[in-house]
C-alpha cells in the first residue's frame, strides 16, 4: 500500500475541518442573534463529524486494500 494514497484524503479532511471551524468562528463574532449563532455552530460540528467519520472510514479502507471504492457499486 502506498503512502501517496493517504495524501488526498487528509488534505482534503483538513481543508474542510478548517473551513467549517471559519464559519462557525466568523459567525460568532457578527451581531445577530444567539438562535442564528448557535445554529451555524451546531452545523457546523456536526458536518466536522461527518468529514471526520467519512475520513476514518476511507483510512479503514484504504488499510484493508481497497483503493478504488468504486467497485462497491
Amino acid at each position: 500500500m502506498k503512502k501517496s494514497s493517504y495524501i488526498a484524503p487528509a488534505v482534503i479532511s483538513i481543508l474542510l475541518l478548517i473551513y467549517f471551524l471559519f464559519i462557525a468562528a466568523l459567525f460568532l463574532f457578527f451581531n445577530i442573534n444567539i438562535w442564528i449563532k448557535i445554529l451555524v455552530c451546531i452545523f457546523s460540528l456536526s458536518f466536522i463529524g461527518v468529514v471526520l467519520f467519512v475520513f476514518i472510514e476511507r483510512i479503514k479502507e484504504l488499510k484493508s486494500g481497497e483503493l478504488n471504492d468504486i467497485s462497491k457499486y
